[in-house]
This record gives C-alpha cells, sequence and structure tokens, in this order.
C-alpha cells in the first residue's frame, strides 16, 4: 500500500485520519477543559482529551500537519486531494478548540 511506501503505519494513513475524524476516536492529556461536545470531539480528533490547553492543542495540530500537507503529494493528485480535506478538518477542529480557549 501507499501508505507503507511513505512511511506511515495504520494510524496515520489518510483512511485512519478520516476514520478518527469520523468517529472521533482517540483520548489523552490535561489542563481548562471546553465543555460542549463538539469541542471534546475536536480534542479527540487531535488524541487529546480534557482537561487540555491551546499549546497541547497546537502540538497536536503541527504534528497532525507534518503527516498530511497536502504539499507532500504535489505528485498524486487523488492523495493531495485527500489531504486537503483531512487538513481542512483538522484546521477547522483547531479554529473552534482557538476560539474556546481564547474566551
Amino acid at each position: 500500500a501507499w501508505e507503507e511506501q511513505l512511511g506511515l503505519n495504520e494510524d496515520q494513513s489518510f483512511e485512519g485520519a478520516y476514520e478518527k475524524s469520523r468517529t472521533g476516536e482517540n483520548t489523552k492529556h490535561k489542563s481548562d477543559p471546553p465543555r460542549s461536545s463538539q469541542l471534546i470531539e475536536d480534542l479527540k480528533l487531535f488524541n487529546l482529551s480534557p482537561p487540555s490547553n491551546l499549546q497541547e492543542v497546537k502540538k497536536a495540530r503541527n504534528r497532525e500537519m507534518k503527516v498530511f500537507h497536502p504539499d507532500k503529494y504535489l505528485n498524486d493528485p487523488e492523495r493531495m486531494a485527500i489531504a486537503n480535506q483531512i487538513v481542512q478538518i483538522y484546521n477547522d477542529a483547531y479554529e473552534r478548540l482557538k476560539a474556546s480557549f481564547e474566551t
């Protein structure tokens, strides 16, 4: 599979990321918890759980961006399109969490 060629394990694959984003599968970490279920799901997307803080969210988002950045797939339009979708999911979740922590 192309994931193996790129050195991605199952949890790092596009399908794994999509499944995590769809199911909210993940957990861990600490600090001030957001209260709404959407924000808790956003934390789970980054493999975090309440209580978490913005610094942890930023680190998790940056880690995921290194794995799924669309520029890594310039020669494969299909994977690039999937990467764009995954990055958009992560960016949307990050913006919601950032707004929550800043209020």
